[in-house]
């Protein structure tokens, strides 16, 4: 069963859960919430009984094969904010080595890096979708 680490209140995911722990009040927050609001297919709501699917084109839903991965994840990123979901993989699950670096410190990354120049958490596997269970 794999596990999703996202925002408690929200439920995004943790790519803008991260930019905001960082940069919330800033004049780069209005910039990148302006991109947010452009690409929604990059910041999915993980609620529970919905079924999310992947930005096109992108490695998929980001997952941890392990709740002990996504709990590592979650102390790395250092955001209190974060709980851990479980959900329910669709289709056939990609194991992921590399990443778009620091898509958390700039979500803006996801589109305008054309290669993956970061290394995945551990455990880190990919999905085109997942129903979310919890």
């Amino acid at each position: 069963m794999p596990f999703k680490v996202v925002e408690k209140q929200t439920r995004w995911g943790t790519n803008w859960t991260i930019f905001k722990s960082f940069y919330k009040g800033t004049s780069k927050f209005s910039k990148v919430e302006k991109f947010r609001k452009q690409h929604p297919e990059f910041f999915p709501h993980y609620y529970k009984g919905h079924i999310v699917k992947a930005a096109p084109h992108s490695l998929g839903i980001m997952c941890f094969s392990k709740r002990s991965d996504a709990e590592l994840f979650k102390e790395i990123i250092s955001c209190s904010k974060t709980t851990i979901i479980k959900v329910k993989g669709i289709g056939t699950p990609r194991w992921v080595s590399r990443v778009v670096a620091d898509c958390g410190l700039d979500p803006r990354n996801l589109v305008s890096s054309f290669y993956l120049s970061g290394v995945a958490p551990r455990g880190t596997v990919a999905f085109p979708a997942v129903e979310v269970l919890e």
